[in-house]
């Protein structure tokens, strides 16, 4: 069978009035140079999804799952695609019909974006146009470029606009169960290591209907509830997971600090419930956090190293106040140049992962390694760097060794992934470690070289 060039994932659960809008716009795609796969997960409907599914017979790919919830069942979706680009499709909106070609041809313009987004037209339950753009109609911000600091607190990247690099679904999947929407958690994960980048017109039809998880919603209804309860975990787990990347600013963690304190609001009025019904503190954690905090000299890192704190225990006030006084330390010190984006990363197929300071104390650790390795055309080594200092110790001892200095042997220098996003996507793309015994739990995983 050939490979699909795209994967359209659908997500179906109690659509089956719409499902087949959305099934024939994305089998009616035109202009991609190649084949397209549809998958369509059906996450235990109790209409006549399983009906309209059969009717399609095998122009589709249907599986059939016990109820799981979005997130779960786009994670699980996403497990099955095979091609190149993957794409995710609402089963109550549509595309046009040269959606899938736009976006495909913005992905092959530039290998560092591993994300394309666009907007949508409104339309009704019938299918008529009601707002010419879902953007405006939302407040969105649309951006492009390293945009994971804007999209830790302010997404603007929709499931059904979205399309992206299959390479870059290494740093995601599957998705943490502390997601709050499947979209807004590839979007992060995506951003975290590659470029983000907008693509003109129409993406996509949002239909608007009485069961809407966006519009159409009281903020007190048990739904609006609901997904504001997951997002205290989602904002919760930003906060130790994805602020520590060099592109995300102060006022970025601020304003997550911001929105989680909103979503905590938002719940405790919707639900009627205390603060502390909704979240469990661990005090014990966070004073270790502000501990290890304090260590730091001020500046950026001690302040974010001081949100992290925030996570184990959003309801301290005391916490808070240590985050504005490093904040407020770190005030006018410039942002730190970011690297460039994980998915340029220009390793050959064997990468080896190797940490800066455990060569630079065992020296004989590289030597023997570039050595053995140093004729295979396919062998990489990619060495993470933690502390500037450590770049001038790898450059001397580059320059005493003929074979670490030769081209026959091939060696890549990067600054060690700051993210959860960033760590599991290397950790997927490299074969195995030089070391790196105490090395963070996502790397653990990877056989040890030499043995």
């Amino acid at each position: 069978m050939t490979k699909p060039l795209v994967s359209v994932v659908i997500s179906a659960y109690n659509l089956a009035e719409y499902l087949p809008a959305a099934l024939d716009s994305a089998l009616a795609q035109q202009g991609v140079d190649g084949a397209v796969e549809v998958i369509v997960v059906d996450d235990g409907s109790t209409d006549a999804t399983p009906e309209v599914l059969a009717r399609y017979g095998d122009r589709i790919r249907s599986v059939r799952q016990e109820n799981s919830g979005l997130v779960r069942t786009v994670s699980n979706g996403l497990g099955y695609a095979s091609g190149e680009y993957v794409a995710l499709l609402d089963a109550d909106d549509v595309w046009p019909a040269d959606r899938l070609a736009r976006h495909v041809q913005a992905l092959r313009a530039d290998p560092s974006v591993g994300l394309v987004y666009g907007d949508a037209q409104v339309i009704d339950e019938a299918g008529a146009v009601t707002a010419p753009s879902f953007f405006a109609l939302s407040n969105a911000r649309p951006g492009t470029g390293r945009m994971l600091g804007r999209l830790l607190h302010d997404n603007c990247v929709t499931t059904s606009g979205m399309t992206m690099r299959a390479l870059a679904l290494r740093s995601i999947l599957p998705l943490p169960s502390e997601a709050a929407f499947a979209d807004w958690c590839l979007a992060v994960g995506l951003a975290a290591v590659s470029n983000v980048a907008l693509v003109s017109g129409v993406s996509f039809g949002y239909r608007q209907r009485a069961g809407n998880m966006v519009l159409n919603q009281a903020p007190t209804a048990p739904g609006i509830v609901r997904n504001r309860r997951r997002m205290v975990e989602w904002f919760r787990w930003l906060l130790t997971e994805a602020i520590d990347d060099p592109t995300v600013s102060l006022d970025d963690v601020s304003r997550v600090l911001g929105v989680l304190d909103e979503s905590l609001l938002r719940v405790m009025v919707g639900a009627g419930e205390a603060a502390a019904q909704i979240v469990t503190p661990d005090r014990a954690r966070a004073a270790q956090l502000l501990m290890t905090a304090r260590e730091l000299p001020p500046g950026i890192a001690r302040a974010k190293a001081t949100a992290h704190a925030a996570r184990y225990d959003p309801l301290d006030h005391g916490v808070r106040l240590e985050y504005t006084a490093a904040l407020r330390l770190a005030e006018g010190m410039p942002m730190p140049e970011p690297p460039p984006p994980l998915i340029t990363l220009p390793a050959r197929a064997q990468a080896t992962l190797a940490w800066a300071g455990e060569v630079l104390n065992a020296p004989a650790l590289l030597h023997g390694f570039a050595r053995e390795v140093q004729a295979d055309d396919d062998a990489s080594l990619v060495l993470l760097v933690r502390f500037d200092a450590e770049v001038q110790g790898l450059i001397k001892l580059f320059g005493e060794d003929p074979v670490l200095s030769g081209d026959a042997f091939h060696a890549v220098v990067i600054q060690a992934p700051a993210t959860t996003p960033g760590r599991r996507w290397l950790s997927a793309r490299a074969t195995a470690r030089l070391g790196g015994e105490g090395a963070e739990p996502e790397y653990q995983a990877l056989p040890a070289w030499g043995r």
